[in-house]
């Protein structure tokens, strides 16, 4: 199975990797306390620093009449 790698965070730098589909389905990753806050109601700072690369940006979707247009095949 292909995955992603994170190298590293500052700059953010991933490769494409693979692992045994056997050692990731139906397996269980928790979030690792450090990226909750102290009161258990929200992300740390830690948290924010990993999301930030995956999440930053956003995508400008073409629109026609109101209407976002996608490609399609004929």
């Amino acid at each position: 199975m292909m995955v992603i790698e994170r190298e590293s965070n500052a700059p953010y730098r991933s490769r494409i990797g693979c692992a045994s589909i056997l050692r990731i389905a139906n397996g269980v990753r928790h979030v690792p306390s450090n990226f909750i806050n102290s009161r258990g109601n929200h992300v740390s700072n830690e948290c924010r620093q990993y999301l930030i690369p995956l999440i930053r940006g956003e995508v400008s979707l073409p629109w026609q009449d109101g209407i976002p247009s996608f490609f399609r095949f004929d």
